[in-house]
């Protein structure tokens, strides 16, 4: 026993190796502690260090401040999309604009103007940041493969690529700024006014028909037969000329060699069509490869290499109410039918407009804001465009007793003449009535150029001076020519090679012609039939197809009166139309002898596809055959308020960022762009 309890507990050396393991562990976290005391020490050393460094050493600190100058850039470069977005025209102006479009620029931004970057500087206590943007300059393509400088002088031609804007990102405090800048390419996006044709469907309107617009479809939706029973094909035919590029969601039907563009200059042509970019059922050549593959033989000149099928849909605005807001705070509101000629004298333009059911009190008009002080009634008046206004137009439909009181230009019987237009038996004598709101009381606007007996003796030119959209709660009726004053009026010049279009004006108080037109239902050519009338027993009943087309308008016609008169061969209008529940259409096309051509210089937007003729083979019949020319400008040109097919206006192409120690010299206004603009840091001192 006495030896087992030795052996248990009292052989010498056993408990000292025990404390040596323990000392051992005791050492190890020690070790631990002292490397973790360094890390802490090293770690709060390099942060004291660097916050030092950033204090002292000028490349930390410039490096420092470069990166807030590249985010004040990017602040910049965001901000001017999305406010050429919210208003296009601003590419269109530069730091010495005068014009009115670019003086009232969204919360009066302006170019080569500094501003703070939010939530930046002050009590924020982080470093102050700044953008700028310089003057933008215009660059243009004299045709699809060959692009001029940007550096341009004297009047530019040919299609806009680009807009060019150095944008300038900056950061620090007076004295250390540090600088990032890019010249960053904008290019136009919007869906409508880039294009000389847009539309949504490429048939007839099934409204002409008494059906809803379900009773009609896309071509390609219906497996290529058709757009439904409801509704006819309408073609791109011979003689029709079409110079700029086309886009349908619908598929595009074709024949007898219709021309897009010119062989030396053609237009891209794109459908949402997934399978085909044109459909001709007439020689078979309809539905998904291969069988529509074959209708480009049908075609004559376009642009094979940018031409696509199957690109995005793009929807189509279902209104235009908004438009009588905008209207009534600096334009003009009408109620009821409403005549208006133009012309401008003095760079001004100015209108004659006849509303009788718009209410004037004092010679204000009460449709609009207490303090929208345009005088919109009467004769021999400015428009509210330019410095008199937004440039926005609004006819509403009327309230109240209007029915049955003449008051619709279409209506004869009020004013004098061979045929009444409106009677109890007849109504309307055009084919695109649909609304339910009695004639007399339908917000229809007729426009036209001013003619000479309307204008002042001297000095006054017959058309469209400056930016101005009529808008309608129903139709658009176009009664006679539609011309811009600072481009011709006859169709020669827009030749085959889209080189004689309008130029861009330049100067600092330039303003280059635009109108729009925007219809919620219509905006037709006016072409009035007779009615087809019969008297028996002294009582008159008169058929809904018209018999013949009324005789030709006289010089001197009245601006009423034109709107039952024809208006002639050869009609030219110079405006970018927008239907948005319809068409646009030449009423009665069918009707009479052949008109010769419908010339159209801007853009055609619409719902339905409107007839505006009649061929048999490559002879028309009636009505007129096509000649539209894309008005390029419009893509940078301000039409005010004009709307777009859900898209925005500009898309950001590309930028290059330069980092520069000092603020670098800025681009004088468009199209010297070769010289520079003093300038300063956002401190206000020079440069």
């Amino acid at each position: 026993m006495t030896i087992r309890a030795l052996h248990l507990t009292g052989r010498p050396g056993r408990v000292p190796a025990r404390r040596s393991w323990r000392r051992l562990e005791e050492r190890g976290q020690a070790a631990l502690a002292l490397v973790l005391g360094i890390v802490l020490l090293l770690v709060s050393g390099g942060s004291l260090l660097a916050a030092s460094a950033m204090q002292h050493d000028p490349l930390v600190q410039a490096d420092t401040l470069s990166h807030y100058a590249y985010r004040a850039l990017e602040a910049g470069i965001d901000t001017y999309l999305n406010t050429i977005n919210a208003q296009p025209n601003l590419v269109n102006c530069s730091s010495v604009s005068t014009s009115a479009m670019c003086t009232n620029a969204v919360n009066g931004i302006k170019y080569n103007t500094w501003t703070p970057v939010a939530n930046t500087g002050g009590s924020t206590g982080a470093v102050p940041e700044y953008y700028l943007w310089t003057n933008p300059q215009l660059c243009f393509s004299t045709s699809a493969t060959t692009q001029t400088s940007c550096s341009v002088t004297g009047t530019p031609v040919g299609d806009l690529a680009h807009v060019q804007a150095l944008i300038v990102g900056a950061a620090g405090y007076p004295g250390h700024f540090a600088y990032q800048s890019s010249v960053a390419s904008f290019v136009p996006e919007n869906g409508f006014l880039t294009h000389i044709w847009w539309s949504n469907y490429e048939s007839t309107d099934p409204a002409l028909a008494g059906d809803p617009p379900s009773a009609c479809t896309y071509d390609w939706n219906n497996g290529y037969n058709g757009p439904g029973a409801a509704c006819a094909e309408v073609f791109f035919g011979p003689n029709d000329k079409l110079f700029g590029p086309v886009f349908a969601n619908d598929s595009i039907y074709v024949a007898s060699q219709p021309n897009f563009g010119s062989a030396s200059d053609p237009s891209p042509v794109t459908t949402h069509d997934p399978n085909c970019l044109f459909v001709d059922p007439l020689d078979g050549n309809h539905g998904s490869p291969p069988g529509c593959a074959s209708a480009t033989t049908d075609v004559g000149a376009y642009d094979a290499t940018n031409s696509h099928f199957g690109v995005p849909l793009e929807p189509i605005p279902t209104g235009d109410s908004q438009l009588q807001q905008v209207a009534a705070l600096g334009g003009c509101v009408y109620s009821g039918p409403t005549t208006i000629s133009l012309y401008a004298k003095g760079g001004t333009q100015y209108m004659n407009v006849w509303s009788p059911e718009t209410p004037v009190t004092g010679g204000h008009d009460a449709d609009n804001a207490p303090t929208n002080t345009n005088v919109c009634v009467g004769t021999q008046i400015p428009a509210p465009s330019g410095g008199n206004g937004n440039g926005v137009i609004y006819v509403a439909n009327a309230a109240g007793t209007c029915a049955g009181n003449g008051d619709n230009p279409f209506d004869d019987t009020a004013h004098g003449g061979a045929n009444a237009q409106i009677s109890t038996a007849y109504g309307y004598n055009y084919t695109d009535d649909i609304t339910t709101v009695p004639a007399d009381c339908e917000g229809d606007a007729f426009v036209r150029n001013a003619a000479p007996n309307a204008m002042p003796s001297s000095g006054a030119t017959t058309g469209v001076a400056g930016n101005l959209t009529i808008a309608a709660a129903n139709n658009v009726v176009i009664t006679g020519s539609l011309t811009y004053t600072d481009c011709p009026a006859t169709p020669t010049p827009f030749n085959s090679t889209n080189t004689g279009p309008c130029g861009y004006n330049t100067g600092a108080s330039a303003v280059n012609d635009s109108l729009g037109l925007i219809a919620q239902n219509y905006v037709e050519v006016n072409h009035p039939g007779v009615p087809n009338c019969q008297t028996f027993w002294g009582r008159t009943s008169c058929q809904p197809t018209p018999s013949s087309i009324e005789a030709r308008c006289t010089a001197t016609v009245s601006d009423v009166g034109a709107a039952i008169c024809d208006p002639g061969p050869n009609l030219v209008i110079d405006a970018a139309v927008l239907a948005l529940s319809h068409s646009f259409a030449v009423n009665n096309y069918s009707v009479g002898s052949p008109e010769g051509t419908l010339t159209v210089y801007g853009s055609i937007d619409q719902d339905w596809r409107g007839a505006v003729g009649t061929f048999s083979g490559s002879t028309l019949v009636s009505g007129y055959s096509k000649y539209y020319t894309w008005d390029n400008r419009l893509e940078y040109v301000s039409i005010p308020s004009y709307l777009n097919p859900g898209t925005p206006s500009w898309g950001l192409a590309s930028s290059a960022v330069v980092v520069a120690s000092r603020c670098p010299a800025w681009p004088g206004p468009y199209p010297n762009s070769t010289t520079t603009v003093p300038g300063t840091d956002p401190s206000g001192a020079p440069c």
